[in-house]
């Protein structure tokens, strides 16, 4: 965490960020046993692991992996309400190559499971008939990945059945 900085020098940067850490949240989450440093998720609600488990839900399901069915909307709801933005874009540490690298990726994985719910729900709204509510995720997935693919047919259909033809046609 501070490279540049010797042993006790950094020990006490540790010390100082871990209590204000503690004094922020209130709550002790971090766990400093041994030699290590760890987050306890226990102490906190963690937006990123709430949509993981409510994906694991979804995926536990008995249909197919591509398929939803109607106890599949509310956790894939969930899911897309607990998304705010890119993962951690507004934390930023200078001059740190490998949490940068860290923080890359989670945001690609977090990108992909939004992707993944909201595909889900545009699917799972598209087949009860309520087109309105598909034609929203679906709209926010584009917002989300313009240039993904999949987004792109998947608003085609909604419009046109919606008697849309004109935005059919520019979403084409």
């Amino acid at each position: 965490l501070w490279p540049d900085a010797a042993g006790e020098e950094a020990a006490t940067a540790l010390r100082g960020t871990l209590e204000d850490i503690r004094h922020a949240t209130g709550v002790d989450v971090v766990s400093d046993k041994a030699a290590m440093v760890a987050l306890d998720p226990s102490g906190i609600d963690v937006d990123v692991r709430r949509v993981r488990a409510a994906l694991a839900r979804v995926r536990a399901h008995d249909h197919p992996a591509t398929a939803v069915c109607a106890a599949c909307v509310d956790p894939l709801t969930e899911a897309a309400g607990l998304h705010r933005g890119p993962f951690l874009s507004d934390y930023v540490l200078r001059d740190r190559p490998a949490y940068d690298a860290w923080r890359a990726c989670v945001a690609d994985e977090v990108r992909r499971d939004l992707a993944d719910v909201l595909g889900r729900l545009v699917d799972a709204h598209a087949r009860t008939g309520d087109l309105e509510a598909a034609t929203r995720p679906a709209q926010r997935w584009l917002e989300t990945e313009p240039l993904h693919e999949p987004a792109h047919p998947a608003l085609i259909p909604l419009h046109s059945w919606q008697v849309r033809p004109e935005e059919a046609l520019v979403q084409y």
